[in-house]
């Protein structure tokens, strides 16, 4: 990076054009800024044009690279992604009580006093899950993978429903993240890219009123915690209280 001390205005310009061009791919990996930093804020000096060119090229070359890395790494990640989130994909919403009776839809009392979280493999075979559950086998898949991911619980605090929502997200090294949830998250096939982890909170905030059926929704009444990987078969209230005791969320 040392190279790049000094170019004229010209040269300058035509790494800053460079620069848009990559800002507009969504490519904002930090290395990659690093460098159009020092060359954009570069001061002239008696450089002659001959070794000004070799910079130049050197510098365009050093940027070309580092989009090319750029793009394959990220086709390979949203392709690991798409083929974790697939598969979930054969995965029904709902949950099975201790008597081996599937629920897509339970009393809030009789949900609290008999769910337990499924293991991975309980949720492939039994074809059949909640949110929190899927989470688990995305976890899993991601893990895998060695994908970086963080899972997220939304909790609106109202005594009539069981509105808590578990999602997984996915960071980039350009600085965009993803949210993984088979229900969620994908518009025609592709990942929706965010600018951060709070972004796509706040939209599973805006959403909770439409997923959950809540009139006169207070956003006082939310609750978000970042978690990591629970044991299976924990009952509701012990999941829950697992989430709690770890970091809490402020948007």
């Amino acid at each position: 990076m040392n190279l790049f001390k000094e170019l004229d205005t010209n040269d300058v310009e035509l790494l800053k054009k460079l620069n848009y061009e990559v800002e507009d791919r969504n490519l904002k990996d930090y290395e990659l800024d690093e460098v159009v930093d020092k060359i954009s804020k570069a001061e002239v000096e008696n450089w002659d044009k001959d070794r000004n060119s070799t910079i130049l090229s050197t510098a365009f070359n050093e940027l070309a690279l580092k989009i090319l890395e750029c793009n394959e790494w990220e086709f390979e990640k949203r392709l690991k992604l798409k083929q974790v989130l697939d598969s979930t994909q054969g995965i029904e919403y709902g949950w099975i009580d201790e008597f081996g009776t599937k629920h897509k839809q339970a009393k809030k009392d009789y949900f609290e006093q008999n769910y337990k979280l499924q293991t991975i493999d309980e949720t492939i075979d039994n074809k059949i899950g909640t949110c929190w559950d899927i989470v688990e086998v995305l976890r899993c898949g991601l893990t895998d993978e060695c994908i970086l991911n963080y899972s997220y619980i939304v909790i609106y605090n109202d005594d009539n429903k069981i509105a808590k929502h578990t999602i997984m997200v996915v960071p980039d090294k350009n600085y965009m993240f993803y949210w993984l949830d088979n229900k969620y998250g994908v518009k025609d096939n592709d990942f929706i890219a965010f600018d951060s982890a709070k972004q796509i909170l706040r939209h599973v905030v805006n959403e909770f009123p439409k997923w959950y059926g809540i009139d006169n929704f207070d956003k006082s009444k939310i609750e978000i915690y970042k978690y990591g990987e629970p044991k299976p078969r924990m009952t509701y209230s012990e999941f829950v209280e697992f989430c709690r005791k770890q970091e809490k969320i402020e948007l």
